[in-house]
């Protein structure tokens, strides 16, 4: 069992807290568990710290796949010989992440039963919409249609698209909606590109004519070819951005353009072109900024590039990329 009075290395002490806090969400603790574990927390401050930094990635793992996460009943191996004694904090990290399911593997399953059009972690996919305009759906995204007799509506569920809109006097005068988010994006013209970013964060790039963007009765703004905004789960609107179409869409030739993001952005965009996910072990790492040229089809590649850059270690398993601060 974890007995607090053990030699710990570096690595263990994120195993056993990760391990802990998977623990922690299946059968209640017996006596002696629930003994252990208090003798372990109270025997160093770092042992706290490292169990409520478990605790908050497994609540925010939960959230992202928003989904119940089904109890898991393990129980410890209790000689020091054990294979969980021998975990490492990554491969302990790499439980919490098999344990929230399908929901970590690119798009949410009940996107796929909400969604009219699905393209999954590899390539884009376009569509021909029923009214003749088209969609391109990046890696890992979503869409549902919805077209009636007074709208033509898309609800972007996940992910990033671009649309080139057929004209409104083509389709008897219906506007052509697009929602992500808090907000709506009302074509006026017709292309654009709506994609949901990191931190319940929406963007808007005008690649053609212009587009309306609406979070509210009296929050709105309408922006051009060559800008660009984001809004947030609050609906606020950011600053209009001037953004050059080309990069905007570069994503649909296969390249991936940053300039000068967070790292959790970069990362939130590599993720859905890969398999598993993501995670920064810091936060001033996570909001280090990242500029650069990658191929979508190499997202491992990229984040071991990045990585480099930013003199941060990078650990690759199955369903888990881990980056963390170098030295």
């Amino acid at each position: 069992m974890m007995a607090a009075e053990d030699r710990e290395t570096d690595g263990s002490i994120e195993a056993r807290a990760a391990a802990w806090v998977v623990r922690l969400s299946g059968v209640p603790l017996d006596a002696e568990e629930r003994r252990h574990l208090d003798l372990w927390l109270a025997a160093d401050p770092a042992h706290q710290a490292a169990f409520n930094h478990a605790d908050a990635l497994w609540q925010r793992l939960g959230q992202t796949a928003d989904m119940p996460v089904a109890p898991m009943p393990m129980r410890f191996a209790r000689h020091k010989g054990s294979p969980l004694r021998r975990m490492t904090g990554l491969a302990a990290a790499a439980c919490l992440v098999a344990a929230v399911g399908l929901g970590m593997l690119g798009i949410d399953p009940r996107l796929m039963i909400a969604a009219d059009h699905v393209n999954g972690p590899a390539g884009v996919a376009e569509i021909t919409l029923p009214d003749g305009s088209i969609a391109i759906l990046d890696a890992s995204s979503a869409i549902a249609v919805e077209f009636g007799s007074g709208e033509r509506r898309i609800d972007l569920l996940a992910g990033r698209a671009w649309f080139r809109v057929a004209a409104a006097a083509d389709t008897g005068g219906r506007p052509f909606v697009v929602t992500a988010g808090r907000g709506h994006v009302r074509a006026l013209g017709t292309a654009f590109v709506v994609s949901r970013e990191a931190e319940d964060r929406t963007g808007v790039a005008v690649t053609e004519h212009s587009v309306r963007v609406e979070t509210g009765p009296e929050t709105a703004v309408t922006i051009g070819t060559g800008q660009a905004v984001t809004y947030d789960g609050t609906g606020r609107i950011g600053a209009v951005a001037a953004v050059d179409p080309a990069r905007a869409t570069a994503w649909r030739d296969g390249r991936l353009i940053f300039d000068r993001q967070p790292l959790a952005q970069v990362a939130a965009v590599l993720e859905r072109h890969g398999r598993g996910h993501v995670l920064i072990l810091d936060e001033a790492l996570a909001a280090r900024r990242v500029s650069g040229v990658f191929r979508a089809d190499d997202p491992a590649g990229a984040l071991a590039a990045i990585a480099r850059e930013l003199g941060a270690r990078i650990h690759i398993l199955p369903l888990l990329t881990v980056i963390r601060p170098g030295g």
